[in-house]
């Protein structure tokens, strides 16, 4: 359930900072703001709620550093996967030249991973406290 939360945050932050970055001129992607087109984006962001399972296990092998380390790489490659994702579909949209749009892209992946980890720890408690870390404990790992 935490996951989930932490994936319906995104896909608000997500539209919200589409939006933005739109008005901004830093990038133009072909999107419907129907009602019913955004709450397909919306429900979009709830798939990509598993990322956040996956933070979950990062925050209880590493804790803050691993979990910090991961949001830096996802920072790095983002605006690389991206921009790769616009050259190989140009129909999709585009992004200005420049720094910018790529600063932007790095920051919205920063928001989203802080924003959805932290939804979901709000709903589900810290990782440390997850019974499966007291069992992998009795286990000896």
């Amino acid at each position: 359930m935490g996951a989930l939360a932490g994936g319906a945050v995104d896909g608000v932050l997500m539209l919200g900072i589409i939006a933005i970055c739109q008005a901004a001129g830093w990038w133009r992607f072909v999107t419907r703001w129907d009602p019913y087109y955004l709450l397909l984006m919306w429900i979009g962001g709830l798939v990509g709620a598993f990322v956040f399972l996956l933070t979950w296990r990062l925050a209880r092998r590493f804790g803050g550093r691993g979990l910090a380390i991961a949001l830096f790489v996802i920072a790095g490659v983002g605006p690389l996967r991206d921009s790769w994702y616009m050259i190989t579909f140009p129909e999709w949209g585009t992004y200005a030249p420049g720094i910018a749009p790529m600063l932007a892209i790095s920051v919205a992946y920063i928001i989203a991973g802080v924003a959805g980890h932290g939804t979901m720890r709000l709903v589900a408690g810290p990782a440390e406290a997850d019974q499966l870390s007291s069992f992998s404990a009795f286990l000896g790992r």
